[in-house]
């Protein structure tokens, strides 16, 4: 070694193992470190993470439990929905079994609202093949397709300025329920065929007995076009949830039925009650309805 001044041989050593020292424990130590930082950084990160997650599901979970606490309020109270719905322009989900009596419930709301005095439609979408159901609903013009030979109003023109009530509305294709949601948002149709849209003043209840949410999962139907018909939501219990309405219900038919049938029954014993009653209803009111016509066929003339 060289200098000024002279190094001794064993400082020269220990320098040495210094740097061997340095490059085998230190450098590597600091390395382990620093990883152990990052490490420790990222885990920090990830627990933030996680409770910013957990935070939005508990969220969500209060959203939800709120939006049932609401739906469970309006079931109870279905008579007060009626009375709020009916004079609003929203549109409205009726929910219930098949013969539970939707259709009535859209007539009366109609009845109640402002456009009473303008048409009522009423259009079973399963009822309808795909291929026609948008030109029935919203109409087409001559020639639009094979066998098109006149021009066709639509259920919505048709309905304008009333209530167009969609049953079944769960059986709708994808093309027409596009179709539906323009409507509910432009208030424009645009029949088959046409280049022009045509303004409606129209409000749609529609109504069906299957699981929407369900469908919606699997892509059956529309999220957007299924909030924007449950502005307001009534569920229609089953006959066997009120057996208190079936005699009202009874007498109520057998007033209907005994001018045409020529029959004289007047009312029903406590027993009879009784038993039907304990019948679970599969066909809901429509069943009940077909009891009494065939009651009154077997008694005509009797009392």
């Amino acid at each position: 070694v060289f200098g000024a001044g002279s190094v001794a041989l064993h400082q020269v050593r220990s320098f040495i193992d210094g740097c061997r020292f340095h490059l085998a424990v230190a450098a590597p130590l600091r390395l382990a470190l620093r990883r152990l930082g990052l490490e420790r950084e990222l885990a920090e990160k990830r627990e933030a993470r996680v409770r910013a997650e957990g935070a939005v599901a508990q969220a969500e979970d209060t959203v939800q439990r709120l939006i049932q606490a609401i739906r469970e309020k309006l079931e109870c109270e279905p008579d007060q929905v009626l009375e709020q719905a009916a004079p609003t322009p929203a549109s409205m989900l009726i929910l219930g079994e098949s013969g539970t009596g939707k259709e009535l419930v859209a007539q009366t709301i109609h009845q109640l609202s402002p456009r009473a005095q303008h048409p009522f439609v009423a259009l079973n979408c399963a009822a309808i093949p795909d291929t026609l159901l948008e030109s029935e609903i919203f109409g087409h013009e001559k020639g639009a397709f094979t066998g098109a030979t006149d021009r066709r109003a639509g259920c919505f023109e048709l309905a304008d300025r009333g209530t167009l009530f969609l049953d079944e509305i769960g059986e709708m294709s994808a093309a027409a329920q596009a179709k539906l949601l323009r409507v509910l948002e432009d208030h424009r149709v645009d029949p088959l065929g046409d280049t022009h849209s045509h303004q409606v003043n129209i409000r749609v209840i529609a109504a069906t007995n299957e699981d929407l949410p369900a469908h919606i999962k699997t892509g059956r139907f529309r999220l957007d076009l299924y909030y924007r018909l449950n502005v307001y939501q009534l569920r229609i219990p089953p006959l066997r949830e009120r057996v208190e309405d079936i005699e009202p219900i009874l007498q109520h038919f057998l007033g209907q039925t005994r001018p045409d049938h020529g029959c004289r029954i007047t009312g029903i014993s406590p027993e009879a009650v009784a038993i039907l009653h304990r019948h679970q209803w599969p066909g809901n009111v429509r069943e009940l309805e077909n009891l009494v016509q065939h009651m009154a066929i077997l008694h005509a003339g009797k009392t």
